[in-house]
């Protein structure tokens, strides 16, 4: 092979190339008319699973926080019999009462705390229960898109019919301009003449 033939053949597969994108551009689109992104199914199961991993992830968090809290208070020395002089040298001695005073007081900000706690993992369940079901939006997305593949594999079968011609898996993939094109071009090729072929299209 010369270089020239060389260069033409590496022209001719860029080209080839460059068609094919297009070609698949156009057969799936990533984008719908308004440039926005289209959420394939497994995008929209992954952005599921990462929510319900991100919720998973933040109960055992709080469980674990908890659970050291209860820890850290079972191992508290208790509240000794005698009174206790205070740690700073300002002359009072804490009472057994206002001791046990002092424990209530962390007893119940701890319960607060727990409290808290749940409620704020009530509301994110609430939240993952309102949130809108991912699965069911692409199942229904592929249902309307299966419904329109449907309609226009009836198209292209009965316009085939019409010229005489069997219909081929690629045949469905085309847009109207791609496809009248290409069904006429075979119908030629069959030995269909343009007169027949502009009747049976205006039947």
């Amino acid at each position: 092979m010369t270089a020239a033939e060389k260069e033409a053949k590496k022209a001719k597969d860029a080209a080839a190339k460059e068609e094919k994108a297009a070609k698949d551009a156009r057969e799936n689109p990533t984008v719908d008319e308004n440039g926005e992104h289209i959420m394939t199914v497994a995008e929209a199961k992954a952005q599921a699973a990462e929510l319900q991993n991100t919720l998973v992830a933040g109960e055992a968090a709080v469980e674990e926080k908890i659970r050291i809290e209860q820890e850290q208070m079972a191992n508290e020395p208790a509240t000794p019999a005698e009174p206790v002089k205070q740690e700073e040298d300002d002359g009072h001695i804490e009472t057994v009462e206002e001791a046990k005073a002092k424990m209530a007081a962390a007893q119940k900000a701890m319960e607060d705390g727990i409290a808290a706690t749940d409620h704020k993992i009530e509301q994110e369940n609430t939240d993952q229960a309102n949130m809108p079901n991912f699965g069911a939006l692409a199942d229904l997305h592929g249902s309307l898109s299966n419904m329109s593949n449907s309609k226009k594999k009836k198209e292209v079968n009965n316009m085939c019919a019409k010229l005489n011609i069997q219909p081929e898996n690629s045949d469905y993939k085309l847009d109207p301009q791609e496809l009248s094109d290409t069904l006429i071009a075979r119908a030629k090729e069959a030995g269909m003449s343009e007169k027949k072929i502009n009747e049976a299209l205006a039947e």
